[in-house]
């Protein structure tokens, strides 16, 4: 099964990339936030958290230069991201961040350790998955859109070789 034939593409503010700009790309998640781990007189740990925040990372090469002349980096920019992300519950029922809304969340049960698909069916942002005989737990592929600020834009390119280079960073708002 392949998952990424419900992604080919990404969009930064609702314009799609070209894909012969993109032919190959690489997306990476952090997770981002205000925490800090205290320790007591005893040494006994204990997790602060204040906020979290998701940082991407999108890099690529392709046949055509990217458009990213012109992108305002003060700006706060969407991004429908290209690479899904998973979350897994004992439940069959998952509350799933902002997500794009033109590539449909999959939905699988793990049995015996394999994915099994399943069917799902969202509403808002919960997403409730068909509970399946022997599961284990249940897990959700979504593709997010993420509203942030880009924090680096550069691209590169050997026009002789028809090669062109790029990456972006975008951290949440």
């Amino acid at each position: 099964m392949n998952a990424n034939r419900y992604a080919q593409f990404f969009a930064l503010d609702g314009q799609v990339i070209p894909i012969r700009a993109g032919l190959k790309v690489n997306q990476t998640y952090e997770q981002l936030g205000g925490r800090q781990l205290f320790r007591a007189r005893t040494g006994k740990a204990r997790m602060q958290s204040h906020w979290t925040k998701v940082k991407t990372v999108l890099s690529g090469s392709g046949w055509n230069v990217m458009p990213f002349a012109g992108i305002d980096q003060t700006a706060v920019h969407t991004l429908d991201c290209v690479t899904a992300r998973a979350l897994q519950s004992h439940l069959p029922l998952l509350t799933l961040p902002a997500l794009r809304q033109d590539i449909p969340p999959r939905g699988f049960a793990v049995v015996g350790g394999e994915l099994v698909p399943t069917h799902a069916v969202l509403a808002g942002t919960v997403l409730t998955l068909n509970p399946v005989a022997g599961a284990d737990s249940y897990v959700c592929w979504y593709w997010p859109r993420l509203t942030g600020y880009l924090t680096a834009v550069s691209d590169q390119g050997d026009p002789r070789s028809l090669n062109y280079t790029w990456s972006l960073t975008l951290e949440e708002a």
